[in-house]
Formats: structure tokens, sequence, C-alpha cells
């Protein structure tokens, strides 16, 4: 097969898909992105025509690229409303940079655009927490909880992530070598708690890239961004400086077996999708924090547990 062309047309391809067998120009590329993740909004009835959606906005290449389509797909719902919370954890010589692309994109697309600091919130910033033995945990509990706290107090009704398909099943092996069933059960394409103190406190999530690899939201924002004013083109390479420990370990590992078995990623993120609701079944509920009337799944929440 001639992977320079497109199997489409005869256009020079940017990507060959080796768990589909086809090649991708540009345009039919951008175009299949798209399709794919109205899908996945489809197959897990994600939205509905009166929704307050809230995009949690990182400025990073996942987040602004579901902000861009999610865009494209509501522009002519009138009755939903699409706004952007960006969360600043405080990290310097990174997070500043994000924060100007996010309010630059947001405003180019007439998107309002909330942020929100750790530093406000809990009078601490990653800087100060950065020498803890795993960072990524004290910062994405404090992201998750500042995120729900404000899209609750802005009367949203879902809070959208850019979670990957790189993501999801990183997450659920994560949580499986952890011990942690009931976390794992959380992947998933639309995320809600059942029990009555839940449905107040926690805003239900939606997840509209997780049928979409990592490497191919990159080649769509570089791809997009030339096309695109204001989608901010240095994304693709920006990383966080704390990340690493067990999910760099994992991801390494679900990298090599996809390059081995091409199509693996998916296989694995559609068995556990099937095992998911006996899962939730037997997990925890969602009560308030004794302490700071949030949502958790203990008397204490993790937050105030480990930043208060």
């Amino acid at each position: 097969m001639n992977h320079t062309k497109c199997s489409f047309c005869n256009e020079k391809s940017v990507l060959f898909r080796r768990y589909e067998g086809r090649a991708y120009c540009e345009k039919h590329f951008l175009s299949s992105v798209e399709r794919k993740v109205k899908r996945t909004i489809r197959k897990h009835q994600m939205l509905s025509r009166e929704d307050k959606i809230a995009v949690a906005l990182s400025g990073g290449k996942d987040s602004t690229t579901v902000l861009y389509i999610l865009h494209l797909i509501l522009r002519d719902w009138q009755k939903t409303k699409l706004i952007a919370i960006t969360i600043d954890e405080g990290i310097a010589n990174y997070k500043p940079l994000l924060i100007n692309n996010a309010r630059k994109f947001t405003k180019s697309l007439n998107i309002p655009h909330y942020v929100f600091s750790f530093n406000k919130e809990f009078g601490k910033t990653m800087e100060m927490q950065k020498k803890r033995k795993e960072p990524c945990t004290y910062c994405g509990i404090a992201r998750r909880y500042l995120l729900n706290k404000k899209a609750r107090e802005l009367g949203i009704k879902k809070l959208c992530t850019g979670h990957n398909l790189d993501d999801e099943i990183e997450g659920i092996m994560m949580n499986y070598l952890k011990g942690d069933i009931f976390r794992a059960s959380r992947v998933g394409g639309m995320v809600k708690p059942g029990t009555e103190t839940g449905r107040k406190l926690f805003i239900p999530r939606i997840k509209p890239l997780r049928e979409v690899p990592e490497s191919e939201i990159a080649l769509y924002a570089q791809l997009r961004a030339q096309k695109t004013p204001d989608f901010p083109l240095n994304n693709t390479s920006l990383k966080c400086p704390y990340k690493g420990g067990l999910r760099l370990e994992v991801k390494d590992f679900l990298d090599k077996m996809e390059e081995k078995y091409p199509g693996m990623k998916f296989s694995f993120l559609e068995t556990f999708d099937k095992i998911r609701s006996y899962l939730t079944s037997s997990g925890k509920g969602v009560q308030k924090c004794e302490k700071c009337g949030e949502a958790s799944t203990g008397k204490i929440c993790k937050t105030c547990e480990l930043w208060r």
C-alpha cells in the first residue's frame, strides 16, 4: 500500500493509521478526528440542547482541541451555553504561557473564560508542593476539586475535560495496579454520581476525546493552528515539569504494546467499558466533606487532607 498518498484522494498524506490501514491527507485527517469526536458524543449521550457546559481549559493541546471542536458543534445550538474554566496551579515558567494562550483563544472564539488559582483558594501553589513525593497527586486532586466547585458555583450542568485515549487507558491501568477498582470505575465517556448528595455536589464529566489517540490530537492541534487564528501552536511541545512517576512507566508500556499490536489501546478501552457498569454498582457513594462541604468519598475529602 502507498502510504504517501491519501486513501481517499490523491493528496499527500500526513498520517497513516496502522490500526485502520489507511492514510490521511490534511483535510481528511482533520475531518476524521472531528467525526470521531461527534460519534463519541452521540454514543455516550454527552450533550443536550439546553446544556450549560464548561471546558476545563488548561491551554494545552488536548483541552484547546476539545474546546474548538465543541465550539464547532454547538455554535448553532442557541440554547446551549459554552464557557471555559482555567485553573492556575502556580507552576512557574509553564502555566503563565498556557493561561495567556487560553485567554487569547477564548477571546477569538467569543467564549467566556474564567481563571481560578490554587494560591487564592488554598494559600499555596504547586511551586510550594513540588518537593512532595508525588506532586502530580497533589496537583490533580486540587485541580479536580477546584474545577468541580467553581463549575457548580457558575451553574454548569456538565464539565468537559480533554482526556484522550491514552489518558483513559493509563488511568485504568494505574488504578488497577494500585488496587483501586472504585477509582478505575470513574473512567468513562460520561461520569456522574448515583446518590442524591452526589448529584447536588458533583458536576457530571464528559470526555469527547476519549477515543482519539494522544498522537493524533497533537497532529490535529498542529495542523489546525495553521488554519485557525489564535489556535496555540506551541502547546504540542510544552510539558509540565512535574509529570513523572508511575504514569510515565505505564505510558511507556502501553505505547510499546500498541506499536507491536496496532489497535490494542482501542480494544483495552472497549473491554473496560463493557465491564465498567459492574464496578460502579459496588462503588462508594459521594458524600459531603465535613470540613469544606464539597464532594468526597470519605468523611474528609482528599483536598482537605493534602492542602489544608
